[in-house]
Order: C-alpha cells, then sequence, then structure tokens
C-alpha cells in the first residue's frame, strides 16, 4: 500500500467513523488499526473521559489543550507507532487537525504552545511522514445539522453547538488542510457509496 497512516478528519456528522469502518474492511493487503482520538490506547482512553465529559470549563483552555496532546502521545507510543513498526495499516478517527480547530485555532494565545506540541508529536512520526494521508471529510452546516437531528446517541459536550459554530469549524478544517501537505477534502455531503469511491481513489487502492 502506498499509504500506511490514514487520517480521517472533520467535524461531527460527516462519517469519519463510517468511511473508517469501511476502510477496515475493504483493505485485506495488510493488517489495519482502525483507532479514534482522543483515546485509542488504555491512557489516552482514560484522557478522553476527562476532556469529554463532565461539566463546561471544568479545565481551562491551557490545561485541556495539553490533555489532548498528552492523550495523543500516549496513544502514539502505545499504539500508532508500534503497529506502523509492524507493517500494519493504521486509520484514526480524527488527529491533528482537530485539536487545531477545536481546542486551538480560536485561542490566539495557544497557538504557539499548539505548534510546539503538534512538531514534538511529527517529529516522532517522521519515519513515516512519507506514508502518511489526510482526508478531510467537509459538508455545509445545514448537512450536519441534519445528520444531528437523526443521529442516535448521545452528544458530548464538545457536540453541542449551534450553526455558526458548525460553520466557523468548517472553515477552519478547510483552511489548515489546504495548508497542510498531504491532505485531501473531500466533499461529505455526497452520498456514501461516493465519497467511499472518491476515498479509494485518493487512497491508490
Amino acid at each position: 500500500m502506498r499509504y500506511k497512516f490514514i487520517l480521517l478528519e472533520g467535524g461531527d456528522c460527516v462519517g469519519k467513523s463510517t468511511i473508517g469502518r469501511q476502510l477496515y474492511e475493504y483493505i485485506t493487503t495488510h493488517e489495519v488499526v482502525l483507532t479514534r482520538e482522543p483515546g485509542g490506547s488504555p491512557g489516552a482512553e482514560d484522557i478522553r473521559k476527562l476532556v469529554l465529559e463532565g461539566e463546561i470549563g471544568r479545565w481551562n483552555k491551557e490545561t485541556e489543550l495539553l490533555l489532548f496532546f498528552a492523550a495523543r502521545m500516549n496513544h502514539l507510543e502505545k499504539l500508532i507507532i508500534p503497529s506502523l513498526q509492524a507493517g500494519k495499516v493504521v486509520i484514526t478517527d480524527r488527529f491533528d487537525l482537530s485539536t487545531w480547530v477545536f481546542q486551538a485555532e480560536t485561542r490566539p494565545e495557544l497557538h504557539d504552545l499548539f505548534f510546539q506540541m503538534h512538531q514534538r508529536v511529527w517529529n516522532q512520526l517522521f519515519p513515516w511522514i512519507s506514508k502518511a494521508k489526510g482526508i478531510l471529510l467537509d459538508a455545509p452546516a445545514e448537512v450536519v445539522l441534519e445528520r444531528m437531528v437523526t443521529r442516535t446517541g448521545g452528544k458530548d459536550r464538545m457536540e453541542a453547538v449551534d450553526k455558526k459554530t458548525i460553520s466557523r469549524r468548517r472553515d477552519s478544517y478547510i483552511d489548515a488542510a489546504e495548508l497542510k501537505p498531504g491532505y485531501d477534502i473531500v466533499d461529505a455531503s455526497q452520498e456514501n457509496h461516493q465519497v467511499f469511491k472518491e476515498i479509494l481513489t485518493i487512497l491508490d487502492l
């Protein structure tokens, strides 16, 4: 396979989890690890509970950002890097673009901290950068809100948002993906089979 580390990015209800599962079942030439962020390893899953559950304002913004990176570093150490070293394909539902959009982009005072931690992450991933491919699943706020209405299960506090916030996050994702090498943007408002077909083409599968 051309790509061994596949990053599925995008806001809520754009189909990241669905596409991840489809790729997991489709790729048969390699062992595949399907994971998510925050989380993916036991330590990172513990941190996930700290940041996604509980009252808003439980952590200040700097602490929250550091918790997300703490989860990522544990995820890298315990799951992602060992899997890549073993020749496996790793598919992750969210990674660094989501941390930028949700925790840092609107807070200029945190930008330096974000980029410092971001660089530490990618230094660890350096041997596999050429094998990494990011895919941003993009959909208009109207589509996302319609899907949220029909989505089963509860929302965590990161999802309790309005149309304006969804639109702002969408713009942030697009701006970040256009600036970051290795990312392709896919129209996630299409039917699932069309989205999946386009992603297979991007991944040369």
